[in-house]
């Protein structure tokens, strides 16, 4: 099986969860892995890497998912795989805001272009802009981040330059550290590695 990636949108139909609650649905359903952008009024977008055999598959898959978490899900627009022609297009995440959520297939309307060779970011880049920001602006010190991976200063920072690689034993800290999922990382460690082969 090849690994796909795509990204979803939809409303989850119930304006009385907050964020916060829908991350925690999402998360315990095994969404741990997956990027989500919120909008106003319910609006969601799930950008995942996974498994399938085709995109078509997954995204199947993903829905079906979905509209178990939220059954009164209504679905805004699919992308990478599904009536879009143009697998080059993906999701504008500023879309999201009200007044610029109207999406046209047709024009691409509400979405940018992803050139072909795009390169993976190493997992250093989701760490930095996922974790080590929003901790250390909320007073948690480099040492204290060190300390609790139980990693050397000098692992760290090869970590931080793209010189060391993600392993298990690294996404297990990273899991417990951060509380995204070990296979986070290791499918952006692989995804990172595929793209520069």
């Amino acid at each position: 099986m090849d690994v796909y990636e795509v990204e979803l949108r939809f409303s989850v139909g119930e304006p009385a969860l907050s964020m916060d609650e829908i991350d925690d649905k999402l998360y315990e359903s095994g969404f741990g892995d997956a990027l989500v952008g919120h909008g106003d009024k319910g609006r969601v977008s799930i950008a995942l890497s996974r498994q399938a055999a085709s995109e078509k598959e997954l995204i199947g898959n993903t829905r079906v998912l979905i509209e178990k978490i939220f059954p009164q899900a209504t679905w805004l627009t699919m992308s990478n795989g599904v009536d879009y022609g143009n697998k080059q297009k993906r999701l504008d995440i500023d879309a999201l805001i009200e007044d610029k959520a109207t999406f046209d297939a047709k024009t691409s309307s509400g979405f940018v272009d992803v050139p072909e060779n795009k390169i993976a970011l190493h997992p250093a880049r989701y760490f930095e802009g996922l974790y080590l920001s929003k901790a250390t602006a909320n007073g948690l010190g480099i040492w204290d981040i060190i300390n609790s991976l139980d990693i050397t200063e000098e692992y760290f920072y090869d970590f931080l330059n793209e010189k060391a690689r993600i392993d298990m034993a690294l996404a297990k800290k990273l899991e417990v550290v951060t509380g995204m999922s070990f296979e986070f990382w290791l499918r952006t460690q692989g995804n990172f590695d595929n793209s520069h082969k």
